[in-house]
């Protein structure tokens, strides 16, 4: 479910990261920007028939005006109506990756790129993570030193240095050098993840880092907070849960979940967002919701799905409630659901306690075809539609929470590099595997 991990983003870390993740790269409160003259630029002609064709919805999938970044873009969001991305990768001759801390804005009225200052870094960020909040861009990573030893073959082309944090301000171009969000403490031991995870709120963002280090007692992660126009993260309480499954995120709703898992349908224990078996059942789905006021979480819903459990099951998020899918038949060899009353969709308010059977005609049905990956949990969503991708290369389900329609969602015939959360004209957005790196989804009239 969390914002499902493209390969840059699954790699381990080195001992030598590990000594260097709380050292900031730029002072805090540094302010740079792109030097003299006006600190952005269109750097792409208006492309009003492309606009003109995703308003129509001309057809399934859309290609957008390809951004003016290196590669593809690592982080897509929105700021109001307009596209925001960051990141871009490129390949080199041997596969590996170069990252180039590029942003851009698609401007959602004209269709024309806006072309941002990188950070200022004295390297380009690895395995970066990014929100867009208010009128800010927050960008967060480790200093990717190109030229030096590699320090995984999943990962990109660099030695990993020191996180490194700083904040775009959209209006002026200007960047400001931020602390770092903090990390757990970080007991001896082997080297841990380097996943790292942002999510926009509407009065800030939300961090979530993970230990340096593996043997770390629960909770594995830390959680801060920084509020809109600070400079300082304020650590938070973590998820109400032993094990996250993942997070999902829609219109500044953060929501958490954690399912258990079985393969012989009487020991349970929860499941982490790794590897799913055709033999495995899920039962005691829960989600809590971030509370941006209070700036903690919501109490758990109840239970959803019985102790005999389903083998198959999706997860997604509007802005203002939990969407879960449950099916009766899963990957090939699950057995299918013993109770009819836990198969079907389910809709949770964000903050509440109960999960509420949902109509649906037809009945969502997704395809688990060959691939085993055809498990992970989904992390798109666009109210009021909550969308279930399917990693397979089937179509995926849209689910009107208004009507209780669904529809085939259309995967792009090349995949999916990864789902976002972003919409352009009221289209949900993709990153595709394939040039030009964005597409539209149209999912309706």
């Amino acid at each position: 479910m969390t914002r499902r991990r493209s390969h840059h983003r699954t790699a381990t870390s080195t001992a030598a990261v590990v000594a260097l993740l709380l050292v900031p790269a730029t002072a805090c409160g540094e302010e740079q920007g792109a030097g003299s003259g006006d600190p952005t630029s269109v750097t792409t002609p208006a492309a009003t028939e492309a606009r003109a064709a995703v308003v129509a919805g001309a057809s399934p999938v859309l290609d957008l005006p390809a951004p003016p970044i290196d590669g593809m873009p690592v982080f897509v969001g929105n700021h109001g109506d307009d596209l925001v991305v960051v990141g871009g990768t490129e390949f080199t001759g041997s596969g590996m990756e170069r990252p180039s801390d590029d942003v851009a804005v698609l401007d959602a009225g004209t269709f024309s790129w806006r072309s941002y200052p990188r950070p200022p870094f004295d390297h380009p960020t690895g395995y970066l993570v990014a929100a867009v909040t208010g009128d800010s861009v927050v960008l967060s990573g480790f200093s990717c030193q190109l030229g030096t030893k590699t320090f995984d073959s999943s990962g990109p082309d660099c030695a990993l240095g020191p996180r490194q944090t700083a904040r775009l301000d959209l209006g002026t171009g200007r960047w400001t050098g931020l602390e770092n969000p903090p990390p757990p403490a970080a007991p001896n031991g082997p080297p841990g993840p380097v996943d790292a995870d942002l999510f926009a709120t509407s009065t800030g963002v939300l961090a979530a880092l993970p230990s340096a280090r593996v043997a770390v007692p629960v909770p594995q992660r830390a959680w801060s907070f920084l509020p809109n126009g600070s400079e300082q993260w304020v650590p938070v309480d973590a998820p109400p849960f032993e094990k996250l499954l993942g997070a999902c995120r829609a219109g500044g709703a953060v929501s958490v979940v954690t399912v258990d898992v079985t393969h012989d349908g009487t020991t349970w224990s929860p499941k982490d967002n790794s590897g799913w078996g055709s033999g495995e059942r899920y039962a005691h789905l829960r989600a809590a919701t971030w509370q941006d006021e209070t700036r903690t979480w919501s109490a758990p819903t109840q239970p959803l799905v019985g102790g005999r459990g389903v083998p198959r099951l999706g997860v997604s998020c509007t802005a203002t409630s939990t969407v879960a899918f449950t099916s009766g038949q899963g990957l090939p060899g699950a057995a299918p659901a013993a109770d009819p009353a836990d198969v079907g969709v389910f809709v949770a308010a964000h903050g509440g306690a109960t999960w509420v059977r949902q109509a649906a005609g037809p009945p969502p049905v997704f395809d688990a075809g060959v691939s085993l990956m055809a498990g992970t949990l989904p992390t798109y969503s666009l109210p009021p539609v909550a969308v279930l991708w399917n990693l397979a290369g089937t179509d995926g389900v849209a689910y009107d929470l208004g009507t209780g329609a669904t529809t085939a969602w259309p995967t792009p015939p090349s995949e999916i590099q990864h789902p976002v959360d972003a919409s352009i004209l009221g289209r949900p957005v993709v990153v595709p595997r394939r040039e030009p790196s964005l597409a539209a989804v149209v999912l309706g009239p």
